[in-house]
């Protein structure tokens, strides 16, 4: 009874897309298979019998998408390299049975499918169709690429955060910075990397990189890459700009992509509007007062005829992008898809917020006069006394370092 797999994912399949495997056998008195789930610690997470069908009776099919779920996990610090347990490994083991015609089961030939592994990512339908996972994984056989959909040459703020997710298929071990002056001078930065550490991500945010070594000033732009123990590129390069302008009530975003990474943005010109949901009751103006007298008021001063039992204020805060180009601003609506948005508090943490906005248009700047502006609206807990506070960058004292900063509304 010899069984074999005909259908398999990718070695590292988005957790979101369909996990699909077909299992055939040989045996023409086929009654099921015995489907086992396994994390990569060996133990069962799930089984499945699965019976044939009358149209294809010596086989079945399953999809695991249910079964095998991960996350993203955003690591917030100042250090370079952080690591996360976001890729999950797993094993498929299926078994043939046989019914005998007294009801009793006899097992034959088992398959395992193994050294698989899953990622929070859900690509849309006609990428999935064509996944290589060498396109994104960073492995031996092809150069992989950063979780993030920003193009790999654009503009940085200097007060901006910006995460770089990456998978590590045991071959990265180290990521160079390179450094490149207005004064044509050009510094390397290497930092360590495990090629045993599945999921990482790079900090490439400037201050993160002034706090780490890094002279910003006189910066122009610098290039960010993985690369292997023989110095071979490992992943894309992606190349950052400095900005020489900073604008004012900048409110830094965080948001969850498709990709399996986190994607972050600088917006600019914070506005806040409020809106107050009550509960209240009505009541009588009559009390008794401390004159000992049945009145509507009391030492000048009338008495309620509805008390407020419950307030509640939200705020709607709305901001928006620098101007973008045409894949900026493709890249960064995948903010109104995504189902974890974060923004930066005044404390140094991130707290979820609701994205408001469902639709966004895209000029396509080749053929009208209008740039690509993005603005979103969120909401929170109202800001100031009982609310939360953003964290607003507005000037020059954030800066620990000499940077010509031309503040601009």
């Amino acid at each position: 009874m010899a069984i074999t797999f005909i259908k398999t994912p990718a070695k590292y399949t988005p957790s979101n897309n369909d996990i699909q495997f077909q299992v055939q056998s040989d045996d023409l008195l086929l009654s099921y298979f015995l489907v086992e789930i396994k994390n990569s610690a060996g133990i069962v997470i799930s089984k499945l019998k699965l019976r044939p069908t009358p149209i294809y009776k010596v086989g079945a099919f399953f999809n695991l998408n249910r079964v095998l779920t991960t996350q993203t996990t955003i690591v917030k610090s100042d250090n370079l390299i952080e690591y996360t347990t976001d890729v999950i490994g797993y094993s498929v083991k299926a078994t043939a049975y046989r019914i005998a015609n007294d009801g009793t089961a006899t097992a034959g030939d088992s398959i395992t499918f193994s050294g698989a592994f899953v990622y929070n990512a859900e690509f849309p339908l006609d990428v999935f169709s064509a996944y290589d996972y060498t396109n994104y994984v960073v492995s031996t056989l092809g150069t992989g690429k950063f979780l993030t959909g920003r193009p790999s040459q654009s503009e940085i703020a200097p007060l901006a955060t910006e995460y770089l997710y990456y998978i590590n298929d045991a071959r990265a071990t180290k990521v160079v910075f390179k450094m490149y002056y207005t004064t044509g001078a050009i510094v390397t930065k290497t930092v360590a990397v495990s090629s045993t550490q599945k999921m990482g991500r790079v900090n490439i945010s400037p201050l993160a990189l002034e706090v780490n070594g890094v002279v910003l000033t006189d910066l122009n732009y610098y290039s960010v890459e993985l690369q292997d123990a023989q110095s071979l590129i490992a992943i894309q390069p992606v190349n950052r700009y400095l900005k020489a302008k900073c604008s004012i009530s900048n409110v830094q975003l965080f948001w969850k992509n498709e990709l399996g990474g986190v994607d972050t943005y600088l917006f600019k010109n914070l506005r806040e509007s409020i809106s107050t949901k009550k509960i209240t009751t009505a009541t009588s103006p009559y009390k008794m007062s401390t004159g000992n007298l049945y009145t509507d008021n009391d030492k000048g001063i009338f008495n309620a005829s509805e008390v407020t039992l419950e307030s509640e204020s939200t705020s709607t805060f709305t901001v928006v992008s620098e101007y973008l180009t045409n894949e900026e601003a493709k890249w960064i609506t995948g903010i109104i898809k995504s189902k974890d948005v974060y923004v930066l508090l005044e404390i140094g943490k991130i707290y979820p917020v609701q994205i408001k906005d469902n639709s966004a248009t895209i000029q396509n700047t080749r053929y009208t006069d209008q740039l690509n502006q993005f603005e979103v609206s969120f909401t929170a807990p109202s800001s100031g006394t009982g609310g939360l506070s953003l964290q607003m960058y507005t000037g020059e004292e954030y800066f620990p370092y000499v940077l010509p900063i031309d503040m601009v509304g």
